[in-house]
C-alpha cells in the first residue's frame, strides 16, 4: 500500500471512527466485490453518501480509483489494483500497525495480509485478530487482550499502559 494512501485512511479512520465503521460494516461488507471492482447497491447507502463520498476521496487523491460509473442502483468503483480492496479488509491491522509505529521507533511485523499477522517489539507480540488485540509476553507466557472501540487514542493509551507494564 502507498504510504500516502496509508496516511490518509488511517487519518480517516482516527478522525471519523463511526464514518469508518460505517462504511465497513454498513457498506463494504454488504458491497458486492470482483477483483478490481466494488458494487455498492445504492438502497443500503441511505443518508450515508458523505461518507462514500469520503472514502472515494480518499482513493481517488492516489489515483487508485480510476473511474465510477453509477445508474440509479448502483454504485461501481474500478480500482488501479485488487490489492487496494483486499487491504479494505485489514484495516485493522493498518490501524494497529500505524498506533505501534507512532510508539514506538524498532519492531518488526509479519505479513500484513497472512493469515497471522502480528507485531513484534523484543519479546512482546501483538497478535492481531478481527477488532482484538492479543498481547503475548514471549518470556513469561502472559496474554493479555484489548478490543477496539472505535476510539483509536483510548487503544492508544491502554496499549501503552499495558506495554511498559510488560517492558518492566
Amino acid at each position: 500500500m502507498d504510504s500516502k494512501l496509508f496516511q490518509n485512511l488511517t487519518d480517516y479512520m482516527i478522525v471519523y471512527p463511526i464514518k469508518w465503521y460505517t462504511f465497513i460494516k454498513r457498506i463494504l461488507h454488504r458491497s458486492t466485490r470482483y477483483k478490481n471492482i466494488i458494487v455498492i447497491n445504492k438502497n443500503i447507502i441511505g443518508n450515508d453518501l458523505n461518507i462514500i463520498n469520503d472514502v472515494k476521496e480518499i482513493f481517488q487523491m492516489q489515483n487508485d480509483l480510476v473511474d465510477e460509473q453509477e445508474n440509479k442502483d448502483f454504485i461501481i468503483w474500478y480500482f488501479k489494483k485488487t490489492k487496494t480492496i483486499n487491504f479494505l479488509d485489514l484495516w485493522f491491522r493498518i490501524l494497529v500497525l500505524r498506533l505501534i509505529s507512532e510508539l514506538y521507533n524498532e519492531f518488526i511485523y509479519s505479513s500484513i495480509t497472512g493469515n497471522s499477522f502480528f507485531i513484534q517489539l523484543e519479546d512482546i507480540r501483538l497478535i492481531i485478530k478481527n477488532e482484538r488485540i492479543y498481547i503475548q509476553n514471549l518470556k513469561q507466557s502472559k496474554v493479555i487482550s484489548v478490543t477496539y472501540n472505535y476510539n483509536y487514542f483510548l487503544l492508544k493509551k491502554q496499549l501503552s499502559k499495558i506495554l511498559i507494564a510488560f517492558f518492566c
